[in-house]
């Protein structure tokens, strides 16, 4: 086996066959790209997650329970996923899923803000214009 790649595995339908989980050369040479990918990524991610507790300060207390929740669980699901990519035994099945779970808490926090920030603003122009 090439040094720095992952062990194989065997298929989910038990045929015998091995499958790498990665390309030999993919874990001891990373692209500048791939590094940029990841940079850019992890910002955004903390900035969302720091967002969903920075808005729990000016919310409900039942609203700042929401956002402190989707905020951890955000960073949570997203600690996992990439521990799952980076080849964790215990995760590395489950990365995708996790990834997709956490990418959903966001997006759904973020559409709930948008329909939120709409709805305000909506309300507000029919008190000043009503």
């Amino acid at each position: 086996m090439a040094r720095g790649a992952a062990a194989p595995r065997r298929l989910p339908h038990g045929s015998g066959e091995w499958l790498p989980t990665r390309h030999p050369r993919s874990a001891s040479a990373p692209h500048p790209c791939r590094a940029l990918h990841d940079l850019f990524s992890l910002i955004g991610f903390l900035a969302l997650a720091v967002a969903c507790l920075f808005f729990a300060l000016s919310n409900s207390p039942v609203g700042a329970l929401y956002l402190v929740a989707s905020g951890v669980l955000f960073a949570t699901t997203m600690a996992l996923a990439s521990a799952a990519f980076s080849q964790h035994q215990r995760w590395v099945d489950r990365g995708g899923l996790i990834q997709r779970a956490s990418l959903t808490i966001g997006w759904t926090w973020q559409t709930l803000l948008a329909v939120r920030t709409l709805h305000t603003r909506r309300s507000s122009h029919c008190s000043r214009h009503g």
